[in-house]
C-alpha cells in the first residue's frame, strides 16, 4: 500500500528519509541505465561511503527551472499538481519517490526534466530515455498510480515544452522490483557483516573476512590522521593477505598448468592438421553446394520460361482455332459449325487456366550427417552513416562501443594533452600500498 510522506523535499529530514529505502532517482543507476552514476555508487551510498545527495550544475539548473516548467504544464493541460513524497514496501524493500507533481485525486503524477537540447528533441519525438523511464516507472510503483506525464522543458528550443504520457508497464515493474530488491538486500547483508572495529573475528571464513573488510572500508570515513594510519594498517593487511592467496593459487595451479601444457603439446600438432583438412573439405563442399544451387536456380528459371512460352503458344493456338471456327460458322451456319464454335471457346478457357508443368531434373540425394545453413554476420560499410543514424535514434547507440583499452592507453600517454572529440582524459588518484 502506498502512503504519502509529509516531508519537505531538500530538507535535512528528506535527506535522512532517502536513506531508508530505494529512491526513484537511484533506480536508473541500479539498473545500469544512468550516464551519471553506477550501481556501485548507489550501494556505496546505502553503506554510508558516499554523500547521499550529489548535485551537478545540470541538476541545479533543473531545480531552478522546475517551478516554471510546472506552471507551463498546468497552463497547457489544465491539470493542477503539487510536489509530494510517497513510499511503499514490497517484500521488505522500501520504494521511495519524491514527485515533481501529483494531482489532487492521486491518479496522475508528473516528472519534470530540464535536459539538454539533444535529449529534449528525443522527448519531442515521443520517446522517454531509458534512465528516465526507469525513474517514472519506479515512481508509479511507489505511488500506486498508473499514469505519469513526463515533461521535458528546454526554454532555448523552439518548442520549449514536450509532454509524453507514460503508462505503468508490468515488464518494467518486474525488472525494477528485482533490481531494487537485489541491491537493498546486498546492502543489508554487508551492513550485518561490519565489525565494530578493525579487528576481524577469527571465526569468520575467508569469504566473510573479505566481505567484512570491504564493508568496513565502505562505510567508515577518515576524519583524522589517526584514522588514516588505522586505514593504512588495514590496507597493508589486505594487500598482504591478497598476495598470500595469489601465491597459494599459483602453487595449486602449477601442476594443472603443467599438465595442460603437456596435453596441448601432444594434441596441438595433430589438431592443427585436422582443422586444416576440415576447413578444406568444408570449403570444397560449400563451393559444390553453391554451384549446385546456382545451377538449380538457372534450370528452374529456364524451365519456367519454357513453360510460360508453351502456355502462351497454347493460348494463341486456342484463340486462332476459335477465330477460325467463328469465321466458318458465319459463312456456313450449320449445326456442326456452331458446335465447333462452342468447343473452341471452351478450349480457349481451358488453355488459359491450364499451365504446363515445370519439369526439373531430380535433386541429388542428401548425405547423412551433412547439412548446410546460412550464416549471417554484420560488417560496417559506412561508419559515418551509422554514427549519424545513432544521433537521430538513441536506440542505435548500443551498437557503438568505443575501444576503451586503446583510449585509456592513449590517455595515460598524452595526459592533459589528450584530445579526442567527445572524450576527455580523467585523472584519478591511486594510493600505492607496499607491505
Amino acid at each position: 500500500m502506498s502512503v504519502a510522506v509529509n516531508i519537505a523535499q531538500d530538507s535535512q529530514e528528506w535527506l535522512a528519509w532517502r536513506k531508508t529505502g530505494v529512491t526513484a532517482s537511484e533506480i536508473g543507476a541500479i539498473m545500469g541505465l544512468s550516464p551519471y552514476a553506477t550501481r556501485s555508487d548507489v550501494l556505496a551510498r546505502k553503506l554510508g561511503n558516499a554523500n547521499q545527495q550529489y548535485q551537478t550544475a545540470q541538476m541545479q539548473r533543473g531545480k531552478d527551472l522546475e517551478p516554471v516548467a510546472r506552471a507551463e504544464y498546468e497552463k497547457i493541460t489544465g491539470n493542477v499538481v503539487q510536489p509530494a513524497c510517497y513510499e511503499t514496501n514490497i517484500d521488505g524493500v522500501p520504494f521511495l519517490a519524491s514527485l515533481d507533481g501529483i494531482d489532487f485525486d492521486e491518479t496522475l503524477i508528473v516528472e519534470i526534466k530540464c535536459p539538454s537540447i539533444e535529449e529534449h528533441k528525443i522527448v519531442i519525438s515521443g520517446i522517454v530515455p531509458a534512465t528516465y523511464m526507469a525513474q517514472v516507472q519506479h515512481q508509479m510503483i511507489a505511488c500506486g498510480v498508473t499514469f505519469c506525464d513526463f515533461v521535458s522543458y528546454q526554454p532555448d528550443h523552439d518548442q520549449p515544452i514536450a509532454i509524453v504520457k507514460v503508462q505503468g508497464n508490468d515488464s518494467w515493474r518486474a525488472e525494477i522490483i528485482d533490481a531494487a530488491k537485489a541491491l537493498w538486500n546486498e546492502a543489508q547483508e554487508k551492513k550485518a557483516l561490519v565489525p565494530s572495529s578493525f579487528d576481524i573475528p577469527p571465526t569468520l571464513s575467508v569469504t566473510q573476512y573479505v566481505d567484512a573488510l570491504a564493508a568496513r572500508a565502505g562505510i567508515a570515513q577518515i576524519t583524522s590522521h589517526e584514522t588514516f594510519e588505522a586505514y593504512a594498517a588495514m590496507a597493508k593487511e589486505v594487500v598482504r593477505y591478497k598476495k598470500e592467496l595469489e601465491t597459494e593459487q599459483s602453487f595449486l595451479m602449477a601442476p594443472i598448468k603443467e599438465a595442460k601444457a603437456r596435453i596441448d603439446e601432444l594434441v596441438s600438432g595433430p589438431k592443427a592438421i585436422l582443422l586444416d583438412v576440415e576447413t578444406r573439405l568444408r570449403d570444397a563442399m560449400n563451393a559444390y553446394q553453391t554451384a549446385r544451387a546456382e545451377a538449380r536456380a538457372k534450370e528452374e528459371s529456364e524451365a519456367k520460361a519454357k513453360a510460360d512460352a508453351e502456355h502462351k503458344a497454347a493460348i494463341k493456338a486456342a484463340h486462332d482455332a476459335a477465330e477460325l471456327a467463328k469465321a466458318n460458322a458465319e459463312t456456313n451456319p450449320t449445326p456442326q459449325a456452331q458446335n465447333a464454335v462452342a468447343l473452341t471457346a471452351q478450349a480457349v478457357q481451358i488453355a488459359e487456366i491450364t499451365r504446363p508443368a515445370v519439369m526439373l531434373s531430380p535433386a541429388p540425394s542428401r548425405v547423412a550427417g551433412i547439412g548446410s545453413r546460412d550464416v549471417w554476420t554484420c560488417e560496417i560499410v559506412e561508419l559515418r552513416v551509422l554514427l549519424e543514424a545513432a544521433l537521430r535514434s538513441p536506440d542505435l547507440m548500443q551498437y557503438l562501443e568505443p575501444n576503451m583499452k586503446l583510449l585509456n592507453a592513449l590517455a595515460r600517454v598524452q595526459k592533459q594533452a589528450f584530445s579526442v572529440p567527445g572524450l576527455r582524459a580523467v585523472c584519478s588518484k591511486s594510493v600505492s600500498i607496499r607491505t
